[in-house]
């Protein structure tokens, strides 16, 4: 957002000081980001604890909209995959099954997005995709990468009176991969790298798995440090 605020202000596009709303859910934790918002006064924040899959601020508020990396989460687990936890590697149905709660999920965001937004007002989404064309029983990672197309559907942009202004499909780096290559890290520096990556995105998909087959509070804790 500070790059987008950046830009309004190098056009001049910016007439009052701006309020940026970050919204996550309410389970998040989210002491980083009021350490962050504490010492920069570039601008003023808040935070909104909800689903962005329901309506977030009232109707006609928002002027910029941005999402990163976020709209791949699903509202929910379509069902469990039965020899995987991830859905690229799942049988026929249960791809078919994530494909249709995210085309359900999607279209609630672009709706409930669509209300918020002022006349005129612009969403950046920035998704994680998948090329579609060439590419625990309890753990089932709730995440569906949309190919492009899915994320261009014009029906529900007629439907929400939304106009695309522009969509682009490009790779995404990681240059700890690269660094590795280059031996410019050690594996075990690259496998702590990832270690902490991993954690990051589905940490919380190892706790409700672990909540649901009834381990206590202190297993937990203790399972998801040696995670």
């Amino acid at each position: 957002m500070k790059i987008i605020i950046q830009y309004l202000q190098q056009t001049n596009k910016l007439i009052t000081s701006p309020l940026v709303v970050h919204n996550d859910l309410p389970t998040s934790d989210w002491t980083t980001l009021f350490q962050l918002l504490a010492k920069d006064n570039s601008y003023q924040g808040m935070a909104n604890g909800r689903s962005f899959y329901q309506q977030c601020l009232p109707s006609n508020s928002l002027s910029i909209g941005f999402s990163c990396t976020s709209v791949n989460w699903l509202s929910k687990v379509p069902c469990t995959i039965a020899n995987h936890r991830f859905y690229i590697y799942a049988e026929e149905k249960e791809r078919e099954a994530f494909k249709h709660q995210s085309k359900l999920d999607f279209d609630a965001f672009i709706e409930n997005r669509s209300r918020e937004l002022v006349p005129g007002g612009i969403l950046i989404l920035n998704i994680s995709s998948a090329d579609h064309e060439g590419i625990l029983s309890d753990l089932t990672i709730p995440v569906y990468c949309r190919s492009l197309s899915e994320c261009v559907d014009h029906v529900w942009l007629d439907r929400c009176s939304l106009q695309l202004i522009k969509a682009e499909l490009g790779p995404v780096n990681l240059p700890f991969f690269e660094q590795l290559q280059k031996g410019q890290l050690t594996l075990d520096e690259f496998i702590k790298i990832m270690t902490k990556t991993i954690q990051c995105a589905f940490e919380g998909s190892v706790r409700q798995a672990l909540e649901m087959n009834g381990r206590s509070k202190e297993e937990i804790d203790q399972l998801l440090m040696e995670f």
